[in-house]
């Protein structure tokens, strides 16, 4: 994995990670309790970047050019034009109404 050899950003205590060090955060998941913490802690390394290295399969760097990307779907977006959206009170309203319904 060619990834690993780039210019990278990591803590200042983390150590490099190698392939078989990334091979083995792989086969962690599921392998034991808690196995993110356990890695994050064996490897010097955030619980979030243990996640980026499951969802991947180790593929991503630590922190490159599209490292942003992957957030860039969860932003609120407008709605179509001409397309009313809902106000709370009017949401909450209507959720009320529906309960009332129900009973």
């Amino acid at each position: 994995m060619a990834a690993y050899e780039k210019k990278q950003f990591r803590r200042a205590d983390a150590a490099p990670l190698r392939d078989a060090d990334v091979q083995a955060i792989i086969a962690a998941r599921g392998a034991m309790p808690n196995a993110a913490k356990a890695m994050a802690t064996k490897y010097k390394i955030s619980m979030r970047r243990v996640y980026e290295i499951w969802n991947s399969g180790g593929d991503t760097p630590v922190c490159g050019a599209g490292h942003h990307a992957a957030h860039r779907d969860h932003r609120r977006r407008a709605p179509p034009a001409g397309e009313k959206t809902k106000t709370k009170k009017e949401s909450r309203t209507e959720r009320a109404d529906y309960l009332l319904s129900q009973v």
